[in-house]
């Protein structure tokens, strides 16, 4: 939830992911992120379904390191994080295979992991196109984001936050000073780009009031 943010024009300067930010993101990510340890299950079993514990992984947005924790304890020894929040980096877990950069790092990967991070980034496409340079041919891309929702979704998902012990003022507040810096775009968005990348078999494989998991191979 955190890569290649804080230098990609973000225009709100009320807000980033400082140490405060940092301190409480584990909380907040399962308080504010529908199925949140869910999709890094799904993550893990894709992984022992098409690669061997060799393979080469990166997570783009990796955090305070919980997914790389997870690939780590079921034997992948080739993981990598990229991260753009030096108070992410501070302390997490694995933090000698993180590195701090808002790009793409040099390599080619087998699969990488780019989850609730594109929404933070401004150049979403070009972003994307680094991605799937990166992926080494029949590598796999999955990608989670928060999308564009309906009233209806908004709605709902506001629930899960309250029924998931945040105040509705705290919503109000953490909505308003994330505008301008996460930027959502629609589910037919996202499959357009994937496609007119050279993606393929993209399938939706999680969604949850408006936060949607894909995974597409190259």
């Amino acid at each position: 939830m955190a890569s290649a943010r804080s230098t990609n024009k973000i225009k709100n300067s009320s807000w980033s992911f400082n140490e405060d930010v940092a301190l409480r993101f584990q909380q907040e990510a399962v308080q504010h992120i529908p199925d949140y340890y869910r999709v890094i299950d799904l993550c893990i079993k894709v992984a022992d379904q098409f690669l061997s514990k060799k393979s080469r992984i990166l997570e783009v947005g990796s955090a305070r390191g919980q997914t790389l924790k997870r690939l780590s304890k079921s034997g992948y020894l080739n993981i990598t994080g990229v991260e753009s929040s030096p108070a992410m980096v501070k302390g997490c877990y694995h933090s000698d295979k993180v590195i701090l950069s808002d790009k793409i790092p040099i390599g080619h990967w087998e699969m990488i992991l780019m989850n609730w991070t594109l929404h933070f980034i401004n150049e979403k496409e070009d972003y994307l196109h680094s991605i799937y340079n990166a992926l080494l041919p029949n590598g796999i891309l999955i990608i989670t984001d928060k999308m564009t929702q309906s009233a209806e979704t908004e709605i709902l998902y506001n629930k899960f936050k309250k029924d998931n012990g945040v105040s509705l003022a705290a919503i109000k507040k953490k909505k308003k000073m994330l505008q301008g810096i996460l930027t959502t775009r629609s589910l037919d968005w996202y499959l357009l780009i994937l496609h007119s990348l050279n993606f393929k078999e993209i399938s939706i494989i999680n969604a949850r009031f408006g936060f949607v998991t894909m995974i597409a191979k190259k």
